[in-house]
């Protein structure tokens, strides 16, 4: 009985230690979004480990000999999974930032998407790329990811994927200790990287910023019916009022939607205030609120329905005219009704055709309906 268990742990030592060599060639993310395969550019075959995944999975018998293994030698770690052949430490770093459903990470933070940039203290879901100093070595023989400052998670070749101390590096010192090894870390873009107005006065140029270059950029708009160019590709957006506004709100959305060569698609969002500028509504509009830019003129013709609780403003210098047309609630709805600001500072009087008040106009045929106040006067948070 003896002898037949030491023979099994003996094959099963062989198997392990074989099988890591065979496979095809994988190719994973890189930072720029090319493929990376370091194990293409070198001849050395004990590299190969890292960079090779086998046609076959191991057994059950196999993993369970590869987590004890792994266990014994390196009590401090806490294993998460069980060793696979099916991906290695660099697929399990770029596929967890791509945000792939094949692996778990074990916390609840949202990662955030899009490009890389070098950050000097990491943070937990930054990247963690090992290196060499010494150029003529391997650049890049492990990838991790933080998960505090001092600890990763990371996938040792084809066994098991584990927590530990960022510097319990066992198979590189043991193998690859030619050469300093040195952490860089990267972050993905923060939400926050679009460029362009808060304040929409009717027209405004919005830049999506990136420190790498996607392969593919494309944006939109929200609500679209209120311009005119409501989506396109590239990372520049021009962007105007509809002539015809058949919607009035008083917030927008841009959000441009990036990837990077074999990654995921990721998204940024910035809002907008909106302002409405001098036009003339002359159809049917459908209003969540709306407030009238400085000195513009407002003309209603058509029919505006807005909707219960929305703000229709016209701050101080606007002005609305209604030339024979219709507000009213949305089907059939209550709605707050008209404000018309002012300054208790300035005069009443006109000068060169501007006022220092708001300035609401009503010509004949006009209707104001299903208000709760038809028009107030001054602020009523004031």
């Amino acid at each position: 009985m003896k002898n037949t268990l030491l023979i099994i742990l003996l094959f099963l030592s062989g198997t392990c230690f074989a099988q890591i060599y065979e496979g095809i060639p994988v190719n994973y993310c890189t930072l720029s979004g090319d493929t990376f395969n370091p194990g293409e550019h070198h001849e050395i075959n004990s590299n190969m480990w890292v960079t090779i995944r086998s046609d076959r999975e191991w057994t059950f018998a196999e993993k369970t000999f590869l987590h004890r293994d792994f266990w014994d030698d390196h009590p401090d770690y806490i294993i998460l999974e069980d060793p696979t052949k099916t991906y290695n430490c660099h697929g399990y770093t770029f596929g967890i930032i791509q945000g792939s459903d094949n692996y778990n990470i074990y916390w609840t933070e949202d990662l955030t998407y899009g490009g890389f940039s070098m950050v000097s203290s990491p943070q937990k879901g930054d990247i963690a790329i090992l290196r060499y100093t010494n150029s003529s070595q391997w650049d890049s023989p492990h990838s991790s990811v933080v998960y505090s400052q001092d600890t990763v998670i990371s996938k040792w070749g084809d066994g098991p994927l584990a927590k530990h101390h960022k510097d319990s590096l066992y198979l590189l010192t043991q193998s690859y200790n030619q050469g300093y090894l040195y952490y860089e870390y990267y972050r993905r873009i923060i939400n926050n990287q679009i460029t362009g107005p808060d304040v929409f006065h009717g027209s405004g140029t919005y830049q999506f910023n990136h420190d790498v270059t996607p392969s593919s950029c494309i944006w939109t708009v929200e609500p679209a019916e209120m311009f005119q160019i409501a989506s396109g590709t590239g990372c520049t957006a021009n962007l105007a009022y509809k002539t015809a506004l058949p919607k009035l709100t008083t917030k927008a959305k841009i959000t441009f939607t990036f990837a990077y060569s074999c990654d995921n698609h990721y998204s940024v969002s910035k809002e907008i205030d909106l302002l409405i500028p001098t036009t003339t509504v002359s159809g049917t509009a459908l209003s969540d609120g709306f407030i009238i830019d400085t000195n513009a003129v407002v003309t209603v013709t058509g029919q505006i329905r807005t909707s219960p609780e929305a703000r229709t403003i016209v701050p101080v210098s606007a002005r609305l005219v209604l030339d024979g047309g219709t507000m009213t609630g949305m089907n059939g709805k209550w709605w707050p009704g008209i404000e018309v600001w002012g300054d208790s500072t300035a005069h009443q009087q006109q000068v060169d055709g501007r006022y220092l008040q708001g300035y609401l106009e009503l010509r004949e045929g006009s209707v104001i309906e299903n208000a709760l106040c038809a028009v107030n006067l001054q602020d009523p948070l004031d």
